[in-house]
């Protein structure tokens, strides 16, 4: 076999870990860590991430240099993967030799270091919170999510859920390139780039298309013409070249899969070469020859 009998979504996120840490963008993770600093210290900052999976984002912020407390806010509509980032934060924490506790309903407390951080898991659609108005955040944080959904729909929501000043911070949305090396038949190549491109853009979310395939140079965009306050931007891409690290060939092998999904019944992709395509690919990575990149932004800003 040249690719996993089996997948699951859970080992790709914890896979894309390392492909995440290399690709965001560090001035405009910076210019964040710079903007909280001097905010006061008597209460906790209030984060929500939006999409928040295993919790990742959480383990690195506060690897990355996020010294304060925290009341912290994680939603996403697969309660699978809040049930997995639980079990993540209390062992990360546990490494750290911090003090960690579960408590009812997704709550979690984890101390150490000066460090105290509330964190709440829920299950809930982002969409299921418009109008709720009793709750205001810090910080919205959505990483690898702008581009699954409409901005039109979104940014609003997301800009109502932020206090006065609150702060966004948009990471890893994609924009409109998806490149894999070396070549094998440069035409059908490009037409493998297309066809997957197209099917984001003919994604339905709410009813609605979300056109999601260039949503990076939409999102900057989107935010000047709503008049939002863009602090830093820059590019985020992913690239995984060989060596490949940690169990980033298994990454790459789901990446297939889902173009494979995606693909299938595509009507300008001939199936059998479709087929002989990807057999190719999921070979390249088992030769450890792949090269994958995907071109992707991070934004900071204020509504």
């Amino acid at each position: 076999m040249t690719q996993p009998e089996k997948y699951s979504f859970i080992r790709y996120l914890e896979a894309k870990r390392t492909v995440d840490d290399r690709a965001l963008n560090q001035r405009v993770w910076n210019h964040l860590v710079s903007v909280l600093e001097p905010l006061p210290r008597e209460r906790p900052l209030r984060l929500l991430e939006v999409g928040a999976g295993i919790g990742t984002m959480l383990e690195r912020m506060v690897e990355w240099g996020i010294c304060r407390d925290l009341d912290y806010t994680a939603i996403d509509s697969d309660p699978s993967l809040l049930a997995r980032a639980a079990e993540r934060l209390l062992i990360w924490a546990g490494c750290r030799r911090w003090r960690a506790e579960k408590r009812e309903q997704g709550r979690l407390l984890l101390e150490g270091s000066g460090q105290r951080i509330r964190a709440e898991l829920l299950a809930v659609d982002i969409f299921d919170m418009a109008g709720q108005g009793n709750r205001a955040w810090d910080l919205v944080l959505a990483h690898a999510f702008l581009d699954l959904v409409s901005l039109e729909t979104t940014l609003p929501l997301f800009f109502s859920l932020l206090r006065p000043g609150g702060l966004f911070y948009f990471t890893l949305v994609f924009d409109g390139a998806t490149i894999l090396r070396p070549v094998l038949n440069a035409a059908f190549d490009a037409k493998v780039e297309e066809c997957y491109h197209r099917s984001m853009d003919e994604r339905l979310v709410h009813n609605q298309s979300a056109r999601c395939s260039q949503t990076g140079r939409m999102l900057l965009e989107a935010l000047s013409t709503c008049g939002a306050s863009i602090m830093a931007a820059g590019s985020s891409d992913w690239v995984i070249h060989p060596p490949y690290s940690g169990d980033e060939a298994y990454f790459l092998h789901h990446i297939l899969r889902f173009m494979e999904d995606t693909l299938t019944g595509c009507p300008d992709l001939e199936t059998h070469l479709l087929e002989q395509w990807l057999e190719t690919r999921h070979r390249q990575v088992e030769e450890g020859r792949l090269i994958y990149i995907a071109h992707q932004m991070d934004v900071l800003g204020r509504p």
